[in-house]
């Protein structure tokens, strides 16, 4: 007499091995998506220094205008004062005028 229970897989057997099988796809399916999920992380690492690069050098550029600032601000005050002389050099003119 020949054992074919051997041969053919138990019920139990089958049970595992889809068990088995199922787990095995989870498992590779949390690894590409953590592969994803870091590539994406990454993407958005260099999205933000790039950003961060940018911003620098806005800053720099303002920093840079700004240190002309104070040069301006002499320069329209020294105009201003001319400004004033001026008029009140015309304002004299008028009134030496008006008195002839």
């Amino acid at each position: 007499m020949i054992d074919t229970t051997n041969d053919v897989p138990s019920q139990h057997q089958r049970n595992w091995q889809s068990v088995r099988t199922v787990l095995e796809g989870l498992i590779l399916l949390g690894v590409v998506w953590l592969g994803s999920s870091a590539q994406e992380q990454s993407k958005a690492m260099v999205q933000a220094q790039t950003q961060v690069l940018a911003l620098r050098d806005d800053i720099r550029e303002l920093h840079k205008q700004l240190e002309d600032v104070p040069v301006l601000t002499r320069e329209i005050a020294k105009l201003e004062v001319r400004a004033d002389e001026h008029e009140r050099r015309i304002h004299e003119i008028e009134q030496t005028r008006r008195l002839k």
